[in-house]
């Protein structure tokens, strides 16, 4: 699992997704897929103001996966069933637990975003010293 994304991981956990989603060979298991999937799915119908930064966020999740890739995730049988135990699993969760847990998810989103956005500050070489 890609280093950045370990937050979700551990917000999909407290969520109390299947920790299965986060196995697989590929970068991004189709378990993986529909677990963040659906969390985003999930967020965006809480906030639906802020579905734009939950959209952000599985795009930034999907940068590095070609789409064929993503397509063929999408369409296995794992990632169906990853979806809907996800689904179902956050649907069970107290909606004021699954709010934090989206609040944090934009969070890393914006944070992600402003990151992008600064550009590389590399500090000047130290200068040598002349003997």
């Amino acid at each position: 699992m890609r280093p950045m994304y370990t937050l979700c991981t551990a917000l999909m956990l407290t969520a109390a997704l299947p920790s299965q989603a986060l196995a697989g060979d590929s970068p991004v298991a189709a378990e993986g897929l529909a677990a963040v999937q659906s969390l985003t799915d999930h967020c965006g119908l809480l906030n639906p103001e802020a579905a734009s930064g939950f959209e952000d966020y599985l795009a930034r999740y999907l940068k590095d996966i070609p789409e064929p890739e993503v397509v063929q995730l999408r369409a296995s049988a794992a990632y169906k069933s990853g979806y809907a135990k996800a689904t179902a699993d956050l649907a069970r969760r107290p909606r004021p637990e699954v709010a934090k847990v989206c609040k944090t998810l934009l969070a890393v989103s914006a944070d992600l975003r402003a990151r992008e956005a600064k550009p590389d500050e590399t500090p000047p070489a130290a200068p040598v010293p002349k003997s």
